[in-house]
């Protein structure tokens, strides 16, 4: 199943960031070769307390940018109990949208602290992606 992400290259975010094409398309190379080696398991966040809800119920086979620079992730579901549960609530959603974790510069934790001191250059790089949750709303 292909699930979108809320990133799209060179576009900002609805957190006011913008990560350019050349970035996303470097962390997607390295997660996808993590990826390719072990299985990257996902789980469902629950924004409301920014937790994990139960068990991983997926697996992200790979993620990538799509024609309209979309960040995209093809997962799996696990044949789990969690994976099954996820599954049903995401054909019930009404928006389901593929969350990825990314490591960012501690840049972005300064800017809270002192935003003069942080350019908008730093502040758009993505070190990593670890892995995908998925939000259903």
């Amino acid at each position: 199943m292909i699930i979108a992400t809320g990133v799209i290259a060179d576009q900002t975010t609805s957190n006011g960031n913008i990560y350019p094409r050349e970035s996303l398309e470097k962390v997607v190379t390295q997660f996808n070769a993590r990826a390719s080696k072990n299985p990257i398991h996902g789980k469902e966040i629950n924004r409301a307390d920014i937790d994990y809800v139960g068990e991983p119920g997926f697996v992200t086979n790979n993620i990538f940018i799509n024609n309209s620079g979309v960040l995209c992730a093809d997962i799996k579901f696990l044949d789990t109990e969690a994976g099954k549960e996820l599954e049903e609530k995401i054909k019930g959603s009404s928006s389901v949208i593929a969350r990825p974790i990314m490591t960012v510069p501690k840049y972005k934790v300064m800017e809270q602290q002192d935003p003069e001191r942080v350019s908008d250059v730093t502040m758009n790089v993505i070190m990593a992606i670890s892995r995908i949750q998925i939000e259903c709303q």
